[in-house]
């Protein structure tokens, strides 16, 4: 004959001394109800299973960091700060964010270019204006080109300032030093004295 006795009325048990295969008693609803027996592994396994569904909430999780196994994670969307990433393969796809890539720049305005890393060569179509300090060539393999213009293409020379080296393709005069003119068919170089083109 069973023997009815109030849940309040056992000992309670410790969750340092409880196991996965305590037993806990449950009551089956499926037809009449019929008081059972689970192990806590059992039923700690269904809440988990279903947590976030219908009839489970979801379980509070804490902030923990462990190793990715899988290869797709769809919603892993935010990991904090990514302090190094080794790529054995390629990387496709749309790619947000800042990448080494060599490209061609487009546009004049680059003010996210702070580093390029070693410049091998430099052609300057057009003229470099603002302020410009003093550079040294390290490598006899670099050369700078000047792209030749007429005498009257020239900026004016206070405004180029003294220094300012060009080409021209128009010279009247071969003459180191003479104050440089239009009109000849003498390709030749010119600097600025800060007031006039010279021949030289």
């Amino acid at each position: 004959m069973a023997t009815n006795i109030k849940i309040t009325e056992l000992t309670d048990i410790t969750s340092a001394n409880m196991t996965y295969n305590d037993l806990v008693a449950v009551v089956d609803m499926n037809g009449t109800p019929e008081t059972k027996k689970s192990t806590v592994q059992l039923l700690g396994n269904l809440i988990l299973s279903g947590a976030g569904g219908s009839y489970f909430a979801p379980a509070a999780l804490a902030t923990s960091a462990a190793t990715v196994t899988t290869a797709a994670q769809p919603n892993i969307t935010s990991v904090g700060t990514l302090s190094a990433l080794t790529v054995t393969a390629a990387i496709t796809g749309s790619v947000s964010g800042s990448a080494a890539t060599a490209a061609t720049v487009t546009t004049a305005a680059q003010p996210n270019i702070t580093s390029v890393g070693t410049l091998t060569s430099l052609i300057v179509t057009g003229n470099i204006s603002a302020s410009q300090s003093t550079a040294t060539i390290h490598s006899s393999s670099l050369y700078s080109k000047l792209t030749p213009t007429t005498v009257s293409g020239l900026p004016v020379a206070g405004t180029a300032g003294a220094g300012a080296r060009a080409m021209v393709t128009d010279s009247g005069s071969t003459t180191f030093n003479d104050v440089a003119s239009g009109g000849g068919a003498t390709t030749i170089p010119v600097f600025s004295d800060g007031t006039d083109w010279r021949i030289g």
